[in-house]
């Protein structure tokens, strides 16, 4: 199960420096070497030789991760060589070790330049429905998370937190193929996210709980069966009630009374006449009821395969997921549902 995500700083402010771990004191001996070392290094960055300067000081810095300068030094060539990350690192050892040294101004700036900063700043609206929904999302109203969630995506369309935790959500109340739609526009919007691999791992997890079209469509036959599957069970009774009122009306029976008059001959060549009058029972919609129950059912298994198979497919860029089937005319449970052919 994947965690929930709690709301992010929404100031636009860069990223402080985290505690480094604490290291105890090196030997004479390691200091005396990092100090040779960390002088090589700073020759080859004034040669212009960055990598030469960087492995020296790394070195250097693993010998006496207590020197300020060293750190200083090995952050400065590791941005010259790119590694944002590693130099950020470095700066921020220096701030802890040497917080009022003759390089922190210096050093604060760089770091204030290489932190990364939220990639937009969110509406206040959507953080408000955002909070609500994480609150609600802790204390297991998944209703209420869910509809915070969808309330977050309204006004912020572009954010991707909403879309994840909405997916978690949607997953603890047994929607499977719903929480895959809402995680692969999770990815979509956060293509560098650091959990995209755990991210995609679950989603092909998910797939294996999710609906198979086939068997949608086989389950379907029987009225109502297949919406059953899908776990749509108000939208299945919708198809029974139809198929079944359908065959009702074919297979009633009606009974009308005819009267006849018949001639008799008797073995002496004599005719009589006789009125008969009886009940005679016909089913007059026979035809026509059978076809339409027919037609309901064949109805209802394309609607359902057709909803596990967009429920099951991977979304497509740019593609916003519709829950709901294509027509609005039949109404289940509240929602809007119905059969689209199309």
């Amino acid at each position: 199960m994947l965690p929930p995500k709690s709301a992010p700083a929404n100031d636009g402010t860069p990223q402080s420096c985290a505690a480094p771990p604490q290291r105890a004191a090196p030997s004479a001996a390691n200091r005396a070497k990092a100090q040779r070392l960390a002088t090589a290094g700073m020759e080859a960055a004034i040669s212009g030789d960055q990598r030469t300067a960087r492995d020296r000081l790394a070195e250097a810095a693993a010998l006496d991760p207590t020197d300020a300068d060293i750190a200083y030094q090995l952050g400065r060539a590791q941005e010259a060589l790119g590694a944002q990350g590693d130099a950020l690192r470095e700066y921020c050892r220096y701030l802890a070790l040497s917080p009022d040294g003759g390089d922190a101004a210096d050093v604060s700036e760089r770091v204030a330049r290489l932190s990364p900063r939220p990639a937009r700043v969110i509406p206040d609206a959507a953080m408000v429905h955002f909070r609500a929904g994480v609150s609600a999302q802790s204390a297991r109203r998944w209703s209420d998370a869910e509809r915070e969630f969808t309330r977050a995506i309204a006004v912020a369309r572009d954010w991707g937190a909403p879309y994840y935790n909405r997916a978690l959500v949607r997953e603890a109340q047994k929607r499977p193929e719903q929480a895959i739609g809402d995680l692969q526009r999770y990815l979509e919007l956060e293509p560098e996210a650091r959990d995209r691999p755990a991210v995609v791992r679950h989603v092909a997890e998910l797939r294996k709980r999710t609906l198979d079209s086939g068997e949608a469509l086989a389950l379907g036959l029987m009225p109502g069966v297949g919406q059953m599957y899908t776990r749509r069970p108000g939208l299945g009774v919708l198809f029974l009630a139809g198929a079944g009122g359908a065959a009702y009306w074919g297979l009633r029976q009606d009974s009308r009374m005819v009267t006849r008059t018949e001639t008799f001959v008797d073995p002496f060549g004599k005719e009589y006449t006789e009125t008969i009058t009886e009940e005679v029972r016909s089913r007059p919609n026979l035809t026509a009821g059978v076809a339409t129950a027919a037609g309901i059912t064949l109805l209802g298994a394309i609607e359902a395969w057709r909803y596990a198979k967009r429920a099951s497919r991977p979304m497509r860029v740019g593609e916003a997921r519709d829950d709901r089937v294509s027509a609005p005319w039949l109404l289940a449970g509240g929602d809007a549902v119905g059969v689209g052919l199309t």
